[in-house]
């Protein structure tokens, strides 16, 4: 396969298409693309036997090839000269980011589900055994090393590592059969779902090449920012928005504008806006409906708030729901699992009797009558607070319809020892830095000592655990706590080298993803308390009333908007996965209840704690809307830790 490059008076050698970047801008580019899905790699050729870790590895080996075909659509597209070709290089560009976005998520959320999907006792024993090693690995790596066995506790983390990978490789041999009968993903499929006013917008991160130097020397320039509009008929559009330092600074300075609540938020939205957003608002036409899938740090910031030049805010304009990957929205769906009651931890006790305080969580004031709330709009909803609300209680799930989850949440690591913790273990299980905190965490006890090694389960549940539960069949996530939408965006070893693309966010919202929940609704910081309670009753109202999940957050912030609410306060939440009405977790409320001014009532939902729960469940979900409250008490150890907003 060969492409050419040329301008008046001067010729580029052939290269190959894998060479091929920016032209210079009046030059054409002769694609053959008939050959081009021949190229090496272009499929993806990942095998299902593959461990987490070797998938990134060859996906990472293969990232200069998709960056180049990028680069060659951008500069195609940008060419006024570029002649018709039998397939566009826009649409082989896109076929080959679907290909390779969120591979890596995607292979091992396929090979979990199918495996908790099976009624076949290996599979289950399979399934335990994984979750039991990435219990044990997280517990032993965030305890340290006792003084004189740095290398022992070394070794026996690299040992349960190889388990691990030995495990995911056998899961991937019992999907074999599955992943043989899925068609390739492409870009085509991906436009047939979409509605007339519908556009899928791909973000991704390239790095051209100099051209111009010597062919020994083919070097690469700084990674680049493209967007990629897709609609349901014509072409892909693609469109190179700047260099990646200078948008993921701009990132940054909003992020700090936004928890801050900075006066110049709308300066930086608006910044934001015309580097990301704005380039690619001509070719939107009168879509309505935007499914975002971003790369890199712009996975981190809540598209909903940006401002065009009116003023206006994106979700004025546009309904928008998050993707992975417009491979989301063709992804293989399994038959509904019979799905476990919806289920509602909260306030857990963070300080248990006999246990040495080593963290200092403090009770959250309000989660509970948040959740008690939630709990009364589900007849048959299993509530679970103080003791209860235990690292082994989460790990013994299957599946509830709904998972609502309102607690302290943190995004650093938390040492639960006084040994010294592997650097470069650390490094590469990013996974482990953020997490819940359970019953017993700041003591770093919740449970009984295991029998095989003594280690025991320390109430804080990292994002590592969580990824290997059971969530099979939970339509909706809701993680009330703060930063559970943030994470790492690329894995890099001790001493900071890069060691394969990221692949999404490697946080609580990857891990949510894997455990197999349809639909996440998280925080990218810290909001306040009350608006938090005001936010959720909302929700859970329009959830009620048949919305889709994506309007019914939509709802909430517009009515906040016209409140003149400043973004902090409502901007936070993101919905991500499955979009649609609830079915099995849809809420159910009592319409005569709301002769008594209530609206969003719990009617008759049940909760185990109390035969009055329903009329005290009215009047708490009637004061949550008619009266402002009260903040949620700051824990001991400052405002890092509070609850949403503040946890």
């Amino acid at each position: 396969v060969r492409a050419k490059c040329s301008t008046p008076g001067q010729r580029l050698p052939q290269r190959t298409c894998s060479e091929v970047a920016l032209c210079p801008s009046n030059s054409y580019a002769l694609l053959h693309s008939t050959h081009l899905s021949e190229i090496d790699g272009f499929t993806l050729p990942l095998t299902n036997a593959d461990s987490t870790h070797a998938r990134r590895l060859f996906l990472t080996d293969i990232a200069d090839r998709l960056s180049d075909v990028i680069a060659f659509a951008v500069a195609t597209q940008a060419s006024t000269t570029r002649p018709a070709t039998d397939r566009d290089a826009g649409q082989i560009a896109l076929d080959m980011l679907l290909q390779h976005k969120g591979r890596v998520l995607d292979a091992m959320t396929s090979a979990l589900s199918r495996l908790r999907a099976g009624i076949d006792p290996r599979d289950r024993e399979l399934l335990d055994r994984y979750l039991d090693n990435r219990s044990r690995y997280a517990t032993l790596l965030l305890r340290g090393a006792d003084a004189g066995r740095a290398e022992a506790h070394r070794k026996t983390l690299r040992g349960l590592q190889s388990d691990a990978e030995a495990l995911e490789r056998d899961i991937g041999k019992r999907n074999q059969v599955f992943q043989a009968r899925v068609t390739p993903i492409s870009a085509a499929a991906v436009q047939r779902t979409l509605g007339d006013d519908e556009a899928l917008i791909e973000w991704a991160r390239y790095r051209p090449r100099d051209h111009y130097a010597a062919e020994v020397d083919m070097r690469r320039g700084p990674e680049r920012y493209a967007a990629c509009i897709v609609r349901r008929t014509g072409a892909p559009v693609w469109v190179d928005l700047g260099p990646v330092e200078a948008i993921d600074a701009a990132v940054a300075t909003w992020r700090v504008a936004l928890m801050a609540n900075l006066a110049s938020v709308d300066t930086q939205a608006r910044d934001l806006d015309a580097r990301i957003v704005a380039p690619i608002g001509q070719r939107m036409g009168t879509i309505k409906k935007l499914y975002l899938a971003p790369d890199g740090a712009l996975n981190l910031i809540p598209f909903a708030a940006l401002r065009d030049e009116d003023g206006r805010y994106l979700i004025e304009r546009h309904r928008l729901h998050y993707l992975t990957s417009g491979r989301d929205r063709v992804r293989p769906r399994l038959a509904p699992p019979d799905r476990a009651a919806p289920l509602i931890v909260a306030s857990p006790r963070y300080d248990l009797p006999g246990n040495p305080s080593r963290h200092d969580f403090a009770p959250l004031a309000s989660v509970l009558d948040e959740a008690r709330a939630v709990a009364a709009l589900y007849p048959n909803a299993r509530l679970l607070t103080g003791e209860q609300a235990t690292e082994g209680a989460l790990k013994s799930m299957r599946g509830p319809a709904l998972l609502h989850i309102a607690t302290h949440g943190y995004f650093e690591p938390l040492h639960c020892g006084d040994g010294q913790i592997p650097a470069d273990r650390l490094a590469n299980t990013p996974t482990v830095q953020s997490g819940l905190v359970l019953a017993g965490a700041n003591g770093c006890r919740s449970g009984a000592a295991s029998d095989r090694d003594g280690t025991e389960e320390d109430g804080l549940l990292t994002a590592l655990e969580l990824a290997a539960l059971d969530l099979q069949g939970t339509e909706l996530a809701v993680l009330s706590a703060c930063d559970t939408a943030v994470g790492t965006t690329e894995i890099r070893d001790r001493w900071g080298t890069p060691t394969g693309r990221a692949d999404g966010v490697y946080g609580l919202r990857r891990a949510l993803i894997l455990a197999g929940a349809e639909t996440q609704l998280m925080t990218l910081w810290k909001v306040e308390d009350r608006a938090t309670r005001r936010f959720m009753a909302q929700l859970y109202r329009n959830l009620a009333e048949g919305m889709a999940r994506s309007d019914a957050l939509r709802a909430v912030q517009i009515a906040a908007i016209r409140k003149r609410t400043p973004p902090r306060a409502w901007a936070a939440f993101i919905m991500a996965g499955v979009d649609g009405p609830l079915q099995a977790a849809r809420p159910t409320l009592n319409k005569p209840a709301r002769r008594h001014g209530c609206g969003c009532s719990a009617g008759g939902a049940h909760v185990e704690t109390s035969g009055f729960i329903g009329l005290w469940a009215l009047f708490m979900l009637w004061l949550i809307r008619r009266t402002s409250g009260r903040g949620r008490s700051r824990p001991r150890r400052g405002c890092h830790h509070t609850h949403h907003s503040s946890s």
